[in-house]
């Protein structure tokens, strides 16, 4: 039977809709807990759990009118944690950990190892700059030949 004195998650949203941030405070509260979890097992890893339940809230906190049935906060509240952790989670596959150490056949792996960097999709500053020399060497080699070759 559910304790009478405690206010309803469709209460509690009504309140903060009026304003009253300590009503979103006590959502949390009874949130936090099942949340942290859905992020952990998602994500393994407790930093980045607490970071998107973080994230979660504040964006529960600014998207709060857009809930239609107030008191669904909390299956709500869990989706957005699942969505926001399982992008934090292909976001870190991207930058998947390669060591070193292994022959290049082997890095395939998932397993980070010790000694191994991170690879990045995005391009940096040396590859950047490389790709315009190579681009600008082509342009002038393109301008040397003769008009029927290019």
């Amino acid at each position: 039977m559910a304790d009478q004195s405690q206010p309803t998650d469709a209460e509690l949203v009504i309140a903060v809709r009026g304003g009253d941030r300590q009503a979103f405070g006590r959502l949390v509260q009874r949130y936090q807990r099942q949340a942290t979890g859905v992020a952990f097992r998602l994500l393994d890893n407790r930093d980045d759990a607490m970071e998107v339940v973080q994230d979660a809230c504040c964006r529960a906190f600014s998207k709060l009118r857009s809930l239609s049935d107030p008191q669904r906060f909390g299956p709500w509240l869990l989706r957005i944690v699942g969505n926001l952790a399982l992008n934090r989670r292909r976001d870190r596959a991207v930058r998947r950990t390669i060591s070193l150490d292994r022959p290049a056949d082997a890095s395939s792996s998932d397993d980070p190892a010790p000694g191994g960097w991170v690879a990045s999709k995005a391009p940096g500053p040396e590859e950047l700059a490389s790709a315009e020399e190579l681009k600008a060497a082509i342009g002038r080699a393109l301008d040397e030949l003769p008009e029927k070759q290019r």
